[in-house]
């Protein structure tokens, strides 16, 4: 029951696991390669950071790869993967068309911002997937999460949001720049807990349905 939705759900978790452990090993050699650069070590820390950035390139092209199949794959059981999956595509085709601006026009910019709210958006839906499965397989515990998760989305871009209001409003005062810069933690501090959330959300998932 649901064999697609499991082996889609499971790519899923596998490209967010690539992803995350492509970005501690990025922020873990950067450390190191600025470390070295501080020592004066510049040829060293200029050659370990070019290496890491084509690891992680590869890293991130093959997650996208892998959560595009699985989604692919989902959308066959739930039709909100299938939503995923065309906002997926979507995001690639802005990406693609932002690269024939160049990067400070207002194109790229309007590109970038489109890239980022289809990219949340991808993650919405997936989340609706699951919380859709769950509810047809009666667990209440994953559904629960599901919707918990959706909640913590939404606050962190309220809190986003009121950051970009506080800086626009007060600008380069000390208030704005408090204000915006307290805003702006809380929002990366949900962004964490989220993606924590979203992790552990697959993975129950995949549990679910590989006993459905």
């Amino acid at each position: 029951m649901f064999r697609n939705a499991y082996n889609g759900i499971k790519k899923l978790y596998i490209a967010e696991i690539i992803a995350l452990v492509a970005g501690v090993i990025t922020v873990v050699s950067v450390s190191i390669a600025l470390a070295n650069l501080r020592r004066g070590n510049a040829e060293s820390a200029l050659t370990a950071l070019g290496a890491i950035t084509i690891v992680a390139v590869i890293a991130a092209i093959v997650a996208a790869v892998i959560s595009i199949i699985g989604l692919a794959q989902a959308r066959k059981d739930e039709r909100n993967f299938g939503i995923a999956f065309a906002l997926t595509i979507a995001g690639l085709a802005v990406s693609v068309a932002a690269g024939f601006f160049p990067a400070n026009s207002s194109v790229a910019y309007i590109a970038k911002a489109c890239g980022t709210l289809l990219n949340l958006l991808v993650t919405v839906f997936s989340i609706y997937g699951i919380i859709s499965l769950a509810g047809q397989l009666r667990n209440s515990g994953v559904a629960a999460q599901g919707a918990q998760l959706l909640r913590v989305i939404i606050a962190t871009q309220v809190v986003a949001m009121i950051a970009s209001i506080i800086a626009m409003i007060f600008g380069f005062s000390t208030a704005g720049l408090t204000g915006a810069y307290i805003a702006s933690l809380v929002s990366n501090i949900l962004s964490i807990v989220a993606y924590v959330l979203y992790i552990s959300l697959l993975s129950k998932a995949k549990k679910m349905l590989e006993r459905a």
